[in-house]
């Protein structure tokens, strides 16, 4: 794997000069990253040139091969993008993510918005609509930066506990939280190698108690974190797969590393442990106890709802849905607006940020693999013993075709 993986990470380190970003994480030999951080940018006919010769000379067969050829394809695509392409947006999806997405059907979310409608408390407002009644009744949960702290310090804590009884740890790995500004999303993880992640938390947007945990075990444990130092040690470290040391933006990986992560909290709170731990533990350290047997059914009841619809702050059925009709013409941009704001429990300035991020070229689709990710990877771990097949996510190098 010597000669291959050199070219491999040098590759997607050139690409990264002109689309910048799109290396999400490196933790490869910095001698490689130091000499083409100082050369030159090369083209990218030389580019997709570079692509083919490394397409003709995979080292290995079976799986391991047709793993490594698709990711290569989708490099090639990237850069068929980058030099002007244009592709059907299921086509464009397919050819980075190695998935055709599934749009979540409409008379579904008609039901789950009648159930929600019937379990929210009512108001004064007899004309108040489902997302006014669901943000009075989440605001209940919203938190200043002191609780949003607190809350955050103590979910840390939890899933930790919870996932290293499940899963190995690398030693000496660690977290560590910040809180920025200025960000399109909420929450993101920069994997820094070592088996060390930064979590950037942007406080401009509003937080509520209950999203928290979903938050936290998405970037952390046993998500985005724990998958990057597994692979680190076991497929870079002992395997000495040098492919293995960069993540890419636009990869088959990402599936089912979202996927993953937004499984993650239903891997370490089975069942209904995680509306449990937050109404019986959070919200009573937070000083918002729910006393009353009825509040905290309510409590559960609601997020249950809710949750089939959306991951708190981005709904992400809701959000491949968008995408797919605005490309496939059904709705113009301020209708998609609309659609994401009324299905999705949005409000209007997180609805028109999401809807400038599909319409960014190079992002656009993958703001689908969200909702087939966590599709794709739940029908997986059902499969077998949960725990393990959620293990072999992480630490196996899988095709989403594959799942």
């Amino acid at each position: 794997m010597g000669v291959f993986g050199k070219k491999y990470l040098t590759l997607v380190l050139e690409i990264n000069k002109h689309f910048e970003g799109y290396v999400d994480s490196y933790f490869g030999p910095s001698s490689i990253k130091e000499k083409v951080e100082s050369s030159k940018k090369k083209p990218i006919p030389d580019l997709k040139n570079d692509v083919n010769e490394l397409i003709n000379s995979i080292p290995e067969n079976g799986k391991r091969g047709r793993y490594l050829e698709k990711n290569l394809q989708s490099i090639d695509f990237t850069l068929r993008m980058l030099d002007g392409e244009k592709f059907d947006f299921y086509d464009e999806i397919e050819g980075l993510f190695n998935i055709r997405p599934r749009i979540m059907d409409e008379n579904e979310i008609l039901k789950i918005r009648e159930k929600l409608k019937e379990l929210l408390p009512s108001t004064k407002d007899n004309n108040a609509d489902l997302y006014m009644l669901y943000m009075d009744w989440a605001g209940k949960f919203r938190l200043n930066k002191k609780e949003l702290i607190e809350a955050f310090g103590l979910t840390l804590k939890e899933v930790k506990k919870r996932s290293q009884e499940i899963f190995k740890l690398v030693e000496g790995e660690s977290v560590e939280i910040n809180y920025v500004s200025n960000q399109p999303w909420k929450a993101y993880n920069y994997f820094l190698g070592n088996a060390h992640s930064k979590i950037d938390v942007n406080i401009d947007y509003p937080y509520y108690a209950f999203e928290i945990p979903r938050i936290i075990a998405h970037e952390t444990y046993p998500g985005h974190h724990l998958l990057l130092q597994l692979r680190e040690k076991i497929l870079y470290t002992e395997k000495g797969y040098l492919d293995a040391a960069v993540c890419t933006l636009q990869s088959p990986l990402n599936v089912i590393a979202e996927g993953s992560a937004n499984l993650a909290a239903e891997i370490i709170f089975p069942d209904d442990e995680l509306y449990q731990w937050m109404g019986k533990f959070l919200l009573p350290k937070l000083n918002m106890p729910l006393s009353k047997p009825d509040e905290l059914e309510t409590f559960y009841q609601v997020l249950k709802t809710v949750d089939e619809l959306q991951i708190p702050g981005l709904s992400f059925n809701i959000v491949t849905n968008t995408a797919i009709k605005y490309y496939n013409g059904e709705l113009n941009k301020g209708e998609a607006v609309d659609y994401l704001q009324e299905y999705g429990l949005v409000s209007r300035a997180t609805a028109s940020s999401t809807m400038e991020m599909i319409m960014m070229p190079l992002f656009r689709s993958y703001m689908t693999i969200y909702s087939e990710g966590y599709i794709l990877v739940k029908d997986y771990v059902a499969k077998g013993n949960c725990e393990e097949q959620f293990k072999n996510l992480l630490t196996e190098n899988i095709l989403p075709s594959g799942l």
